[in-house]
């Protein structure tokens, strides 16, 4: 009897831990390691179709995490780095029904997406994106994948070579089951993954893109460019929440 006790109590004990392990990544999915970015208002137009109130977002993708973005914000608190992140943070919100316009820097390197799908740009107004380079570099993919690419105007699709990151979204379970997001982001040819965040003294490409947002609710984000280490290079950073990875909550 008393080692049926043991054996229950045992069991018991199991059973909390794993809860207690459960809850806490329930927690971390949803705690964003930097404060929530809220869009900025810029007014009522028709840039997503339809007279909609209109709001703004800017962030950035840098190759250290460790870094500071233009204003002199810290890119993640405590970033390794050896590792990429998307900051001045990885969670943001924006009004239901909102136009939203976002633009994203982008400093990193880059070496050869592994799904040309997620170089085709969709879910944004008109299916496109607005890309201005810094530099005039010219991407040479067939001698070198992941050179500096320049871009100058509307594109529908980048080539698997000319991609440092992507910003992917999809609603979470039950949201808005037709809402899907996907833009890549040209490499800028920062090789060296020094501490950037510079727009004068650094490389880098600045992408331009609207959509609508959808009903309340919240939309995970991520990368699909292969940036961490480990099988495909999918391991380390882009296990690691905050980084890599993040959501927009449509309030």
């Amino acid at each position: 009897m008393r080692r049926l006790v043991g054996a229950g109590g045992a069991l018991l004990l199991a059973t909390v831990v794993i809860a207690a392990i459960g809850v806490g990544f329930s927690a971390q999915s949803y705690s964003a390691p930097i404060p929530v970015l809220k869009a900025t208002p810029v007014g009522t137009d028709g840039t997503c179709g339809k007279q909609a109130p209109r709001v703004h977002l800017a962030i950035g993708a840098y190759p250290d995490s460790s870094g500071v973005d233009d204003q002199g914000n810290a890119v993640h608190p405590g970033g390794n780095p050896d590792w990429p992140a998307f900051g001045p943070s990885n969670e943001y919100s924006v009004p239901a029904g909102s136009c939203v316009t976002m633009t994203v820097t982008q400093y990193d390197s880059g070496e050869l997406l592994n799904n040309a799908y997620f170089g085709k740009v969709a879910g944004t107004i008109g299916n496109k994106i607005h890309i201005e380079s810094s530099g005039t570099n010219v991407s040479h993919c067939a001698e070198e994948p992941g050179a500096p690419a320049t871009f100058a105007g509307d594109v529908t699709e980048l080539q698997p070579c000319e991609i440092g990151h992507t910003f992917t979204m999809r609603p979470l379970p039950g949201v808005s089951p037709g809402f899907f997001l996907n833009v890549p982001l040209p490499v800028a040819g920062n090789y060296s993954g020094e501490n950037v965040g510079n727009t004068k003294d650094f490389p880098h490409q600045t992408v331009t893109f609207s959509f609508l947002a959808g009903p309340k609710g919240s939309y995970s984000w991520n990368c699909e460019f292969p940036c961490g280490h480990g099988v495909a290079s999918f391991g380390a950073v882009m296990g690691a929440y905050g980084y890599m990875s993040g959501y927009l909550h449509v309030i």
